[in-house]
């Protein structure tokens, strides 16, 4: 994906108090996220936030709009991070697919680029990782996994595996662990 560059001046994201709520904003974004994945796939979806952040980085001001993009991004990339960690290295190129690491490198690009453009802060970016983290990413896997956490016939407690035999429940730790993408610091923050 790639993101045009502002030309102007833009106000410090903490100076626009935002006019929406952060948690409802990120629960629609998932549910509209989950939806066209499991319509689309992966593919459209990459193609509908490439063109969601061109659209919405336009914008002086950070917006609801753009939060949702960056929602829906985040969740995108843990899934399919989560998923292609388990792929073999070959397979994977068979695939002409990106490695974890590479969708966890791009994410966090792109997210740099924002909280650059609009001066995020920390704390800013620390609310919304734990937004989508807390309400977003069970609304989307729910989604498209819905039988994640259901229990298997004949099985003891929850199965920690989808159909298509990713562990979903490491979606939204984002340790850096090799198991999902982390949302990286605002440039200027302390670490």
């Amino acid at each position: 994906m790639t993101l045009i560059a502002a030309t102007h001046a833009h106000a410090r994201a903490e100076d626009h108090k935002a006019e929406w709520n952060q948690v409802e904003n990120v629960k629609g974004a998932a549910k509209r996220l989950g939806e066209m994945q499991r319509r689309q796939g992966s593919e459209a979806v990459l193609k509908f936030l490439e063109a969601c952040y061109k659209t919405h980085m336009l914008a002086e001001n950070f917006t609801e709009g753009l939060e949702g993009c960056m929602a829906q991004d985040y969740m995108l990339s843990q899934m399919l991070a989560v998923i292609y960690a388990k792929v073999p290295a070959d397979k994977l190129a068979e695939m002409k697919a990106p490695s974890s690491e590479v969708i966890a490198r791009a994410m966090r690009g792109r997210f740099q680029a924002i909280f650059q453009q609009y001066k995020f802060t920390q704390e800013q970016a620390d609310n919304l990782k734990k937004a989508v983290d807390v309400h977003g990413m069970p609304v989307f896997i729910n989604l498209v996994f819905p039988n994640t956490g259901k229990k298997k016939e004949g099985a003891e407690g929850p199965a920690g595996k989808d159909g298509s035999g990713a562990d979903m429940d490491s979606p939204g730790s984002g340790d850096g662990d090799g198991k999902g993408v982390r949302i990286p610091k605002p440039e200027g923050e302390p670490k």
